[in-house]
């Protein structure tokens, strides 16, 4: 996987750096990542059928920008959870996680607003960064309100703080180490930074 660098994309959708409706061929991603999300698009495609509304890939893989620690994420949007069709995509699922560290998050597009407020930094970083594989766009229209990305600015940026002095205690002896807790605390530090321009 290749070295992710700081950028940020402001909130306007009219300057953002990558098209949100390319094909997959067209993303700037290692092949493996490619090959397995391809796989999981169809089988997540079969498996759900017309309950199906939307599949996003959202974070730096959406920007073609992955760094050796990062996981890829992909929301898979649904008219309702259907258990019996979910069970269809167990295996598969199973799979595309051990291959590329696959993060799937199941919402029903009737959650997508309250998610946007108790995940606000979250649901922030995909109106900014995300590219439609299959399906519209869930999130085109999406507001996240101001005052819960704040809260969760806050709590996110308070919680590093303390995980990284955590890390410090246990691994600053040796710099090897103490790159991992770099590397590991960037992604959270960058959409951070990113929701702080906003």
């Amino acid at each position: 996987m290749v070295t992710e660098k700081a950028s940020f994309a402001p909130a306007d959708d009219s300057h953002m750096p990558f098209d949100r409706l390319k094909p997959m061929q067209q993303l700037s991603l290692p092949d493996a990542v490619r090959t397995a999300l391809d796989a999981f698009v169809t089988t997540t495609k079969e498996a759900f059928g017309d309950d199906l509304r939307s599949i996003v890939l959202y974070g730096s893989a959406a920007e073609g920008k992955l760094r050796a620690t990062s996981d890829v994420n992909v929301a898979v949007v649904l008219s309702r959870f259907d258990q019996r069709r979910a069970d269809a995509l167990r295996e598969p699922f199973r799979f595309a996680q051990a291959a590329i560290d696959l993060q799937v998050m199941f919402l029903r597009e009737d959650e997508i607003d309250e998610a946007a407020r108790e995940f606000a930094q979250k649901f922030a970083d995909i109106r900014r960064r995300r590219v439609v594989l299959f399906g519209s766009d869930p999130f085109a229209s999406l507001d996240v309100p101001r005052d819960a990305l704040v809260r969760r600015l806050q709590q996110v940026l308070l919680n590093l703080t303390l995980r990284l002095r955590e890390l410090y205690v246990e691994r600053s002896l040796r710099a090897e180490q103490c790159a991992v807790s770099v590397a590991e605390a960037a992604g959270p530090l960058r959409t951070s930074a990113a929701a702080i321009l906003e």
